[in-house]
């Protein structure tokens, strides 16, 4: 079965992960192909945001956020955690993020660490988890953002993922925990 049809709660694995640091991110984002992929289709009311950033995240080889925790701390599949939504994403960044390497940064921030391949996010908590979820999505290595919602799309504008959400907030990865194994130079 090809990942793109793999049930969104199964951890999944795409060749570009191997892929040197500079391309890593642009080409998990193309592999995981979020336009196309069954994986990331709304489901009536249901969408899977959580779930295509989390597999960014694992992708690029970075330890956590994963999309199954148990106390802010991965775990080893899908029965054995809770299920992280966008909004509890969200506050992981904050409350655990640091521990795994990771820090709140402006937009431009953001589209800095993209810039140079490293992970970055932006994430809305909703308050009113009644009417509708939280959002989560990815930055890409030209500034734009690619997500699953709603509106899938692997190039997009903050406005047209977001709309008029307010406030976002920014994640990135340090260099410190970004896995260098595959461009031939030692993690710092």
């Amino acid at each position: 079965m090809s990942w793109k049809n793999t049930p969104p709660w199964r951890a999944i694995e795409v060749p570009s992960r191997r892929l040197i640091l500079d391309d890593r991110l642009m080409g998990v984002i193309a592999d995981l192909d979020v336009e196309e992929a069954v994986r990331y289709r709304p489901q009536g009311r249901t969408t899977f945001c959580n779930i295509f950033v989390t597999d960014v995240i694992r992708n690029c080889r970075i330890a956590a956020p994963d999309h199954w925790m148990n106390k802010g701390v991965p775990t080893q599949g899908h029965s054995h955690g809770e299920e992280y939504t966008a909004n509890m994403l969200h506050d992981w960044f904050i409350e655990h993020g640091p521990k795994f390497g990771w820090k709140e940064v402006d937009e431009e921030g953001a589209k800095q660490h993209a810039a140079i391949g490293l992970v970055a996010v932006a994430c809305w908590k909703n308050p009113d988890t009644r009417r509708r979820p939280g959002h989560i999505a990815v930055f890409r290595k030209d500034g734009l953002i690619a997500q699953a919602g709603f509106n899938n799309f692997e190039k997009g504008t903050l406005q047209q993922g977001f709309g008029t959400a307010s406030p976002i907030r920014f994640f990135a990865i340090d260099t410190y925990h970004m896995p260098h194994a595959a461009i031939g130079r030692p993690k710092k």
